[in-house]
């Protein structure tokens, strides 16, 4: 038949008060309860009836079990306070039970609960018969006393035992309660590892109306040692003048042990996550709140993480329950694995997860979830696809003149003249075809990050020379074009390579010379800036852009012409190109134009340090 329990629920959710009380229901109880979530309701709710157990969440809107704590003892009542909260620290752990809280639960090992309600119940009864003075001999109290399964005691203020019980004297080794009492006549000293801490439950208790408790060291008859919970009051006369002390001794050795387990193995957890380059979360399997965040995690999501729904942390856009899950949280397959991929709705790349359900370190059901970032492996999968689909339309036009020209010279007998322009037409057009390629391989070697930058791996060198040169080419393919040099004497070395320079100069000169269709003049300079840079540029008198093209000429493929009736030719690599190299080399591009008049070509390097 159900134990009738009457229950004070301070707690702000009603499906956690839900889950508590069916927690109890399991085990064997009927509760009788009210649930409150501030200062007030809760005043009024002790007012009205006297209650067997309060169960106090932690963090309540405007209120806290702290609060909740010093009412209850502030009404006079002695009754069980048990802290049961989705998170807490060691620190806060210690803060509460040094309170007066009598025991605290995480709501993910709701297993405990049962033990320590009836472990308190148990106590609360022992300590409400304690307030019949413990001292006298009622046959009722003698077989609590006698009975117990906790060590229970009665001492003088200076240090000497008056009373104990069968458990206590087991607990610290004696033969029997005779023995200990006659043997131990300094407490401090004998039994205590370090005597102030009774020193410090004593001045609590004194100070208090009802119980002090604190975690204490103490030493058996055989110089083993253990920790315990030590409940102590000061029993006081009609005067108020302390007479004796009295409490309970409660082992907690092994509890100690297991959270130091709990503590080890998730340090070793997560030192093991903390080393790897990929993002580990793990999440409560219930409620999806983060309880882990590796360190690789906090360097892209931030630290503000404990507690929060782990979608909300990390951008996920994963809804739940996930497909991992039904409906409440709870697979039907014990072990189930999810992969999936998502871009990040944060930080706007793209992951590779594998997400699996496990049982945590502490117990409770957990998602542990390991995400790769593969955003590179997508840029160059879809650099592929835009490549196939710009190389089939810029390849045609060259191949098919190639094509034509070969097929004419062998089928037919051509004068020499005429031969020598077919041969530098097809020249022309595989030189196209060379660019294009050679674009697109440095491209994707930059974009892969095997190419290193250019400020690591080369070595000073100087403009002047490599921009000379690279003029000279194109002024001899240029020939309605005049090309023109604005270069300063005293231009510092920079840290570049020279192909590289070389590859940036002509692909702007290449766009100069092909966006000036009429020819006309391009400038090509460079001046020292004052932040230890070099800005080279390119200048033109073509055909200009709207500002609107800007932002977007330096992408990949980009074309300010579409559709198949294009007046200029190209794949819109060269520009990206230039953009990825000077990026590599530790250097900005920009471009400013004007439609109808021309545009200049911008880019700034960091000069060698010498």
């Amino acid at each position: 038949m159900p134990k009738p329990l009457s229950v004070l629920l301070v707690e702000d959710s009603e499906d956690d008060a839900m889950l508590l009380l069916r927690e109890l229901r399991k085990g064997g109880y009927e509760p009788f309860h009210e649930r409150v979530e501030s200062a007030d309701t809760l005043k009024m709710a002790l007012a009205a009836r006297t209650w067997d157990l309060v169960l106090s969440d932690y963090v309540l809107p405007g209120f806290s079990g702290l609060d909740a704590l010093r009412l209850v003892r502030e009404s006079g009542s002695d009754m069980p306070f048990i802290v049961v909260s989705g998170k807490m620290g060691e620190e806060t752990a210690v803060e509460v039970m040094q309170a007066g809280a009598h025991d605290y639960i995480l709501k993910g090992r709701l297993a405990r609960l049962l033990p320590a309600i009836e472990r308190e119940l148990l106590e609360a009864d022992a300590r409400r018969m304690a307030k019949k003075e413990l001292y006298k001999s009622d046959e009722k109290y003698r077989a609590i006393f006698e009975g117990a399964p906790f060590g229970i005691f009665q001492s003088t203020v200076d240090g000497r035992f008056l009373s104990v019980n069968p458990a206590l004297t087991s607990l610290f080794g004696y033969d029997s309660p005779e023995q200990m009492v006659e043997t131990i006549s300094d407490i401090p000293k004998q039994i205590f590892v370090n005597p102030d801490q009774r020193n410090g439950v004593i001045g609590a208790a004194v100070e208090s109306s009802g119980f002090a408790r604190r975690e204490v060291d103490y030493r058996r008859n055989d110089g083993t040692l253990f920790i315990a919970n030590l409940y102590m009051r000061a029993v006081r006369d009609d005067t108020g003048q302390v007479q004796f002390l009295e409490g309970f001794v409660e082992d907690i050795t092994e509890r100690k042990r297991a959270e130091e387990a709990f503590h080890a193995q998730f340090r070793q957890i997560s030192t093991i996550f903390d080393e790897l380059s990929v993002i580990v979360h793990v999440a409560d399997a219930k409620t999806w709140s983060l309880v882990y965040l590796n360190k690789y995690g906090i360097s892209i999501f931030g630290d503000d993480w404990q507690g929060r729904a782990c979608d909300d942390v990390t951008g996920c856009n994963h809804p739940h329950p996930c497909p991992l899950t039904d409906g409440d949280g709870q697979g039907l397959d014990p072990n189930p694995q999810h992969i999936f991929e998502y871009k990040n709705s944060l930080t706007g790349r793209w992951y590779h997860c594998v997400e699996k359900r496990i049982s945590w370190v502490d117990g409770r059901t957990v998602h542990v979830t390991v995400a790769v970032d593969i955003t590179d492996l997508q840029d160059m999968l879809q650099m592929k696809d835009d490549l196939l689909s710009a190389v089939s339309h810029e390849m045609r036009t060259p191949l098919t003149a190639m094509c034509g020209y070969i097929d004419f010279l062998l089928d037919n007998d051509v004068d020499e003249g005429k031969t020598h322009e077919y041969l530098h037409i097809i020249q022309k057009e595989n030189q196209r075809l060379n660019d294009l390629l050679s674009n697109f391989l440095s491209l994707q070697q930059l974009k892969a990050k095997k190419a290193k930058p250019s400020i690591e791996t080369g070595k000073p060198v100087a403009l002047q020379p490599l921009i000379e040169e690279t003029v000279t080419l194109f002024k001899a393919r240029a020939v309605s074009h005049r090309i023109h040099l604005e270069l300063p004497p005293d231009l510092p070395l920079v840290f570049v390579e020279e192909g590289q320079v070389h590859r940036i100069l002509s692909n702007l000169l290449s766009n100069a010379i092909k966006y000036s269709p009429k020819g006309g003049d391009i400038m090509i300079g460079a001046v020292k800036g004052d932040d230890e840079t070099v800005t080279v540029w390119v200048r033109d008198e073509g055909i200009g852009m709207p500002p609107e093209v800007l932002g977007k000429i330096f992408d990949r493929f980009y074309q300010v012409e579409s559709g198949d009736r294009r007046t200029f030719t190209g794949a819109g690599l060269g520009l990206a190109l230039v953009r990825e190299m000077v990026t590599a080399c530790g250097g900005k591009v920009w471009v400013e134009s004007i439609l109808g008049k021309g545009s200049t070509f911008f880019i700034s390097l960091p000069t060698a340090r010498r």
